[in-house]
């Protein structure tokens, strides 16, 4: 069975938006690093300043900055460490009755919100309340100091927030990519078996039928595969296209139940395998969207049948609708030559049984003696969406 092609052009699209969201991150932790540098230059030349206008006797003053420049390194490399750093020295500098602690605090708890790193509000709070007292003390606890103390504390702690809702925004959007990225990439593989793998599996196929049967049969054969490596060849050229960005999609109706196990009943003629089918003529009347996963279930177990299913036996298939749920059950007899490594990739049966696990649904399979038996139970999945996050 195809995929339809909007459904997927839809998942290259995503991809693409996962490019887009990992750019977008790259973008936000360059900034970040970049605003620290910055910061760190307009501190180091404050710096330079104050100590120019310092007297020679205050000098030893200057030495005070070291402890704020540590941190600021440690929180590059060590975020905790300089945090806990640049709090203690807020602490340690309350009581010092000099100008300059005071103002290092209050670049601190500036600087330490730009930063983007913090992700608790609680230490931009503490040290801003241990920077504002140590300000309202020194001048002597006058009116204009804590009005301008409570305005520097507004700033600081709004910063803080915005820098908390940067942080945890770049944190959900690179768990955002790394999911999407997950997604699409187990949408792509789906969707490369579905279609290339099958149609290469089924040429392959049709080769040895073609080296086994007779002179007359063969021109019939060749025709046939001619054909079908036409049609598989298209659908490679798309999804290239598709890949590359060049097209974004012709829509193309999924194939309904009737015209998948009509496929089926065609290629397993040619395996000299027939398809005896006991369908719910209720499923006939669905909507294509609710019996996707129906069809694609049915059109890879009949793809097994027709690798491994033993020439000039019979394929039985059964389908039946209880309430929403579709109970499936398949049977046929094991072939006797063992199928080439190219042609049996073994994974299959198993992608489906994780999808239909995801939709509530169960694929069970058994031997016994020399027949396989497959049984299913796959849901009607209402929601397309659904059955895209399979």
């Amino acid at each position: 069975m195809d995929i339809p092609r909007s459904q997927l052009s839809r998942l290259f699209r995503l991809d693409v938006a996962a490019r887009a969201g990992l750019q977008w991150l790259m973008t936000t932790l360059t900034l970040r690093g970049l605003l620290l540098s910055t910061s760190l230059a307009v501190f180091a030349l404050w710096q330079v300043w104050t100590w120019i206008k310092t007297p020679p006797h205050s000098l030893w003053l200057w030495l005070l900055i070291l402890p704020i420049v540590t941190a600021w390194i440690l929180m590059v490399f060590r975020p905790v460490p300089g945090h806990w750093i640049l709090l203690a020295v807020c602490v340690l500098y309350i009581f010092l009755p000099v100008q300059t602690p005071i103002l290092l605090q209050s670049m601190a708890s500036l600087v330490l919100c730009a930063e983007g790193t913090v992700h608790r509000q609680r230490w931009l709070v503490i040290a801003t309340v241990l920077s504002s007292f140590a300000s309202f003390q020194h001048f002597n606890y006058q009116i204009e100091s804590l009005i301008s103390q409570l305005i520097l504390s507004l700033i600081t702690v709004g910063l803080s927030w915005a820098a908390r809702v940067i942080v945890e925004e770049r944190e959900t959007a690179k768990e955002n990519v790394r999911r999407i990225q997950e997604e699409t990439e187990q949408r792509i593989a789906a969707a490369i078996h579905d279609t290339t793998a099958r149609d290469l599996t089924r040429l392959v196929l049709r080769l040895q039928h073609w080296e086994e049967s007779n002179t007359c049969d063969r021109q019939i054969i060749q025709q046939e595969l001619q054909q079908e490596a036409a049609e598989s060849l298209s659908r490679l050229r798309h999804l290239i296209r598709v890949l590359e960005g060049v097209q974004l999609g012709i829509d193309q109706e999924a194939l309904t139940l009737k015209e998948t196990l009509e496929q089926a009943h065609k290629h397993l003629a040619h395996a000299n395998i027939s398809l005896t089918t006991d369908i719910d003529p209720q499923l006939y009347n669905l909507p294509v969207e609710n019996t996707l996963i129906v069809t694609e279930t049915v059109a890879e177990l009949l793809a097994n049948a027709e690798k491994y299913a033993a020439p000039l036996s019979d394929v039985e298939l059964s389908l039946n609708l209880e309430g929403q749920t579709v109970m499936l059950f398949q049977s046929n007899r094991i072939g006797q030559s063992p199928k080439p490594p190219d042609v049996s990739g073994g994974t299959g049966l198993q992608r489906l049984a994780y999808r239909l696990d995801n939709l509530g649904g169960n694929l069970e399979t058994s031997t016994i003696g020399a027949m396989w038996l497959t049984e299913a139970q796959i849901p009607l999945i209402p929601d397309l969406e659904k059955i895209l996050k399979g």
